[in-house]
């Protein structure tokens, strides 16, 4: 039996993006989420099988270093992590899980298990998660010092792992976990799902620091955010191209009862004084009858919601925007993905009709709901031509906001299937697989022309041609322009468009603030300075902050 487990979760971003290059416009920056897979899986082995558990997430970590500028050529990545590793060897772990969820963590699976085994010998090492998976012989390939890989979701294979008394005989019995002499022998895992989601415990808090998490809310408002991240179901019957969650969860979608739910809401609420929720379902809207119902509870209880993983196009009418706002939704982002029925239907295999967004964003408005929309392009099989044709879509439409994200081949994925088996890769690092750099190459587009494009076209959506600015609405664009600076992504289009709003709205400090920051990015920077040259020969005034009339 193993009591003392230990959690790590590697950094969301390839080792190379955690120093920050200033030559690119758009990178991956590291995110302050809270890892609720890895807290599932905690909660669960504490309850049942009665665990001394402990989480590392470096995420936290390293968002410190980054922005401290602490990381560089002698304080390396790997040596910050032996240092957090190995602060941690008073604790004698005998268990060590790894969560690998998306493709930039591969790299992080051998750095950590070697170190993992140095400092805790007799640890078993597994690894979790999406990557696993889905590339065990790679896992196990370039990871040597990683014994177990769990295929799907965790909670019922780990605590009986753990409170086994005959190890191996568990291993060699069980259908989800993989071993090296159970791969070498060809055994094909199968997924151990827990079927009535209400089983697994409300998530315990207390085993990170919670107060350090940033919440992914895009907030509308002034108030003060204190948020919270849940799931209520797993599973999504979709065959989106991109997407892999149906390797880990499945496609059959199981839920958290109404009851439990509301329960566990009540209980966060008292404990932590949460104003608003993050639902990270892939699919909220699956069952509309119980979505409605939360929703309703959402109200009763003066709780604000936003949906993470984009809102589901063909649920919106009248009714479902009135509810929303009813519910104190004031943001919602539409998972559009391409403006393109072709690539839609024959591609993405999306079951979406161009023509429903315009009225989906026209019911949001009448409510006053501010609306962003989600894009994937860069996909094998559409052509540059078919990405115009969604940039025009983008350009013409009356979103608020746009995410154009680089299609990205997910372990998993269908398109992952596609790139390897055509070659549409340009690097074979899975560390170079991420939605804001270009890795598919085709015979219809290189991978740097799907990066201008993304570029390009989201400046020009989000920041020339913003919506609010066009409007007149001034404290809106300004609190969106300020959620890009508060990111820290370095962008002097979100300081020139923040320092005129401010300017507008008679907050001359800040407006001087933001305009002298704008003036140093931009001097500093050639690639952002090109951009600005092309917006600048498109006939866009970039004035000084004195020629800004109110």
């Amino acid at each position: 039996m193993r009591k003392k487990l230990l959690f790590i979760i590697p950094p969301c971003v390839a080792l190379s993006e955690l120093i920050p290059d200033e030559k690119k416009a758009f990178s991956s920056k590291i995110r302050k989420e809270i890892p609720l897979g890895a807290l599932s899986l905690a909660t669960y082995l504490k309850s049942y099988a009665q665990a001394d558990v402990t989480i590392l997430d470096l995420n936290l970590k390293f968002y410190e270093l980054v922005n401290a500028g602490k990381i560089n050529k002698v304080n390396t990545p790997v040596k910050y992590i032996w240092e957090f590793i190995n602060g941690l060897k008073d604790s004698a772990f005998d268990f060590c899980g790894i969560s690998a969820i998306f493709s930039p963590t591969f790299s992080y699976l051998d750095i950590i298990s070697q170190i993992v085994k140095e400092v805790f010998p007799m640890a078993v090492i597994l690894a979790g998660g999406g990557v696993p998976s889905n590339l065990m012989e790679e896992v196990f390939l370039h990871a040597p010092c990683i014994d177990i890989i769990s295929y799907g979701e965790g909670e019922i294979a780990l605590s009986g792992l753990v409170l086994a008394e005959d190890e191996k005989q568990y291993l060699d019995n069980s259908c989800s976990l993989m071993t090296r002499e159970k791969f070498q022998k060809g055994f094909q895992c199968a997924f151990e799902f827990i079927e009535n989601l209400d089983e697994i415990p409300p998530l315990d808090f207390s085993l990170i620091e919670f107060e350090k998490y940033n919440s992914h809310f895009h907030s509308q408002t002034a108030k003060k955010v204190i948020s919270i991240p849940l799931m209520f179901s797993r599973g999504c019957p979709f065959h989106c191209c991109f997407c892999a969650s149906h390797s880990i969860h499945g496609k059959r979608v199981r839920y958290n009862s109404i009851e439990r739910i509301k329960s566990d809401i009540q209980l966060f609420t008292d404990q932590y004084h949460i104003n608003t929720i993050t639902v990270w379902d892939d699919n909220f809207f699956v069952d509309k009858e119980q979505a409605i119902a939360l929703l309703d509870y959402f109200m009763e209880q003066n709780l604000t919601v936003e949906f993470v993983n984009g809102f589901p196009v063909y649920r919106m009418d009248d009714d479902m925007a009135k509810k929303l706002k009813l519910s104190g939704v004031d943001v919602v982002t539409l998972a559009i993905e391409s403006g393109n029925q072709r690539v839609l239907k024959d591609i993405i295999h999306k079951p979406l009709q161009v023509e429903m967004v315009p009225k989906a964003i026209a019911c949001l408005k009448k409510y006053d709901i501010y609306v962003k929309g989600l894009f994937v392009i860069g996909f094998p099989g559409e052509t540059l031509q078919d990405i115009q044709i969604t940039m025009d879509f983008i350009h013409n439409s009356k979103l608020n906001w746009v995410d154009i994200f680089i299609a990205s081949p997910l372990p998993g994925s269908q398109l992952y299937e596609i790139c390897k088996n055509g070659n549409y890769l340009k690097n074979d690092g899975l560390d170079k697989c991420d939605f804001w750099k270009g890795n598919i190459e085709t015979e219809s587009f290189k991978a740097k022309e799907i990066e201008e494009i993304q570029v390009y076209h989201t400046i020009k959506k989000d920041f020339v041609n913003n919506l609010d600015m066009q409007n007149g609405n001034w404290k809106r664009a300004l609190m969106n322009f300020e959620y890009v600076i508060n990111a820290k992504h370095k962008n002097p289009f979100a300081y020139y468009y923040a320092a005129v709003a401010a300017k507008q709205l008679g907050m001359d400090e800040k407006a001087s603030k933001y305009f002298e920051l704008y003036n140093e990015i931009r001097a500093n920077s050639v690639e952002w300075e090109k951009l600005f040259q092309r917006f600048i020969a498109e006939s866009t005034k970039f004035e000084n902050i004195g020629e800004i009339r109110n």
